[in-house]
């Protein structure tokens, strides 16, 4: 996801903090064009008024004024430290990043939401918020608590405490409900490791480098039908004969994004294929950045990604057809693992269509205002695509035989009646931190809409959106600040490469032993603190957990 979501997220988990995070959010979360003299919190008929100028000798020598000391003696010891993160807040920013981000529709959704609660003295702060990030974010030392109140457009920043305890109790829900499904998760994997054994050290190879030699080759399909070129890594072990994988990269990322993964399957022997999806890569959000692209992603990326891979197969068919491959490729019972919207183009090509009508009844404007998903933002773009259903029905391929879906999207683009169809064997992978695709709404509950009899959920806990991408096309790490990437990266890759290993051995080159490491005790052997690993093949009673919890 571009950085903008990375600045606006890490305001708003400031503000979900405590019930002085309301007050944070205003400082925190924006910055505009002449300065705001004073920050006013309304709640009811009451409010509570601290000057500007306050604010800024408490950030410059510590020195609290009278006003402001008011102010702090009604927090609690967390409120006021929640108070003060967010003065400290300094990120520093592509002003025209944040511009054209927030002229998106994502953006625009996240700003109205925001914007009831961060106001001008008459009206919602939409406007506000908007010229106020764009204007701060150009400042020399980038995005600040004070960039943002002396770029405020109006003499002050109201702050409604009544709907921002609102948002904050919205969010708390969300954040119990999550915890207790993580916690049946939890339970659920435990029991079941109880009851399974595996013997010595057979966990250790899993996550080893294979035997293989193998090269890397890069080639590039032109689908002419679709006016769409892309380019395409293809890694071929030295052997006669080889499985083939696809692994899709997720928004803002390039057929780099999981080398380190591409790498460990090609030395067990499989041949890996990674393509650019130029709608929605790493180039794509540059556009985005530059001014050239005005959406997050085009409606059309729904449709483009799944036929990607299906142009993908079709070119390495006409290779072997040609004798263009020095190896045998088997093409008929494919793999594909993908991340993010990567996850979503792998459940698309594994059989499940988009669901209209519920996508339409989610993505009202009152249902995107108040959502806390921000994937839902980006899934409500397939709409635009009802006209051409004949293209969206066909996103299926009969080549795919078994998937990985990373930190998926497709709770409304699929609903339920949607990932039934799914009859290929799937693991879908979550994170419990996942602040993008929110794993409750997104992998949890659409894992209990699976029918297949071969399905997995694997939870890393305290995993990110973010935890298991690796480098890019060029080699160079993902540059996100820690927050984002999650606690141990290189512990959350090893555990991609154990478990992808295990799924395509036991689903692709049909090895009955690999079956022993897709378990709840192979998952609690490798894992460890801080990223402790969950696997479980059934959720049956989770909606029922969640509930009886809250």
């Amino acid at each position: 996801m571009p950085a903008p979501l990375h600045l606006l997220r890490t305001a708003f988990r400031r503000f979900v903090a405590t019930s002085s995070a309301v007050l944070a959010l205003a400082i925190a979360s924006a910055s505009a064009a002449t300065a705001a003299e004073d920050i006013r919190v309304r709640y009811g008929l009451i409010e509570l008024s601290v000057a500007v100028t306050s604010i800024e000798a408490y950030v410059s020598d510590g020195t609290i004024n009278a006003d402001l000391a008011a102010s702090l003696r009604r927090l609690t010891p967390e409120q006021r430290e929640s108070f003060e993160q967010a003065l400290q807040f300094s990120v520093e920013a592509n002003q025209s990043a944040i511009a054209n981000f927030l002229y998106t529709r994502q953006g625009a959704a996240i700003l109205r939401r925001l914007g009831e609660v961060v106001r001008t003295r008459s009206n919602p702060g939409f406007y506000a918020l908007r010229g106020a990030l764009i204007s701060a974010a150009g400042e020399p030392g980038g995005l600040t608590a004070l960039g943002f109140l002396q770029n405020f457009p109006t003499d002050s920043v109201v702050v409604d405490l009544e709907r921002g305890l609102g948002l904050l109790r919205d969010f708390q829900q969300l954040t119990r409900t999550t915890d207790n499904a993580v916690d049946y998760v939890t339970t659920l994997s435990n029991q079941a490791a109880a009851g399974q054994s595996l013997d010595g050290d057979d966990a250790v190879p899993r996550q080893d480098r294979g035997s293989y030699r193998w090269q890397r080759q890069t080639f590039s399909v032109n689908d002419r039908p679709r006016d769409r070129a892309f380019r395409v890594d293809l890694y071929l072990p030295e052997r006669q004969s080889a499985p083939l994988v696809v692994i899709s990269h997720g928004l803002g990322s390039d057929r780099g994004s999981f080398r380190y993964l591409a790498e460990h399957l090609a030395s067990w022997g499989y041949a890996v294929a990674a393509p650019d999806h130029p709608g929605s890569d790493a180039t794509y959000i540059e556009d985005l950045i530059a001014g050239t692209a005005n959406q997050v992603t085009e409606p059309r990326e729904f449709a483009d990604r799944p036929l990607d891979v299906t142009a993908l197969l079709d070119a390495l068919e006409q290779q072997a057809r040609d004798g263009e491959l020095p190896l045998a490729l088997d093409l008929k019972q494919v793999g594909v693992l993908g991340q993010s919207f990567g996850g979503y183009t792998a459940l698309a090509l594994s059989g499940a269509p988009l669901d209209f009508s519920r996508l339409s009844e989610s993505c009202t404007d009152e249902d995107i205002q108040d959502t806390l998903n921000l994937s839902l933002l980006l899934q409500c773009r397939a709409l635009e695509l009802r006209s051409d259903e004949e293209v969206i029905l066909s996103l299926a391929d009969a080549r795919v035989s078994a998937a990985i879906a990373i930190n998926p999207i497709g709770s409304d683009i699929f609903g339920p009646p949607g990932l039934q169809q799914v009859q290929n064997p799937v693991m879908i992978m979550a994170g419990s931190d996942d602040f993008i695709a929110p794993p409750l709404a997104e992998q949890l509950i659409p894992f209990t809409w699976l029918e297949n009899e071969e399905k997995y959920l694997v939870l890393l806990r305290n995993g990110t959106h973010f935890s298991v991408i690796g480098s890019n096309s060029d080699g160079a790490m993902i540059d996100l600040p820690p927050e984002l990437l999650g606690p141990e990266p290189e512990l959350a890759k090893s555990y991609t490469k154990a478990l992808a290993l295990s799924f395509f051995e036991a689903h692709l080159r049909q090895q009955p032993e690999a079956r022993l490491y897709l378990s709840a005790i192979y998952a609690q052997r490798i894992g460890r603190e801080p990223l402790p690993l969950l696997l479980v093949q059934s959720l049956s009673g989770l909606r029922t957990t969640v509930r009886s919890r809250r």
